[in-house]
């Protein structure tokens, strides 16, 4: 297939730039759907949240329990911001 071409916009005589992707709170968005740059960030955010309880995951002192109860309430909420916005292309 071809390319696509963005229409142009314009507002108070103003022609707007047409873009192919863009963020939007918090969350980037493609004109095709794609949802692959949103879900590298997530990936990227997600970790670095995961990487920030170190010693949680380390300590002998916590049960496993309350080691997936920090997982659930401080590193699956930054994974799945704005997944309510995302595409689901396959099962």
């Amino acid at each position: 297939m071809g390319a696509m071409t963005l229409p142009t916009f314009k507002l108070s005589d103003k022609e707007l730039l047409a873009t192919d992707s863009f963020k939007y709170l918090g969350s980037f968005f493609a004109n095709e759907g794609s949802m692959s740059r949103e879900m590298d960030v997530r990936n990227v955010r997600a970790l670095a949240a995961f990487r920030q309880f170190q010693d949680i995951w380390a300590s002998p002192k916590l049960s496993n329990k309350q080691k997936m109860d920090v997982c659930r309430t401080s590193v699956f909420p930054v994974f799945l911001y704005g997944c309510e916005t995302w595409t689901w292309t396959e099962v």
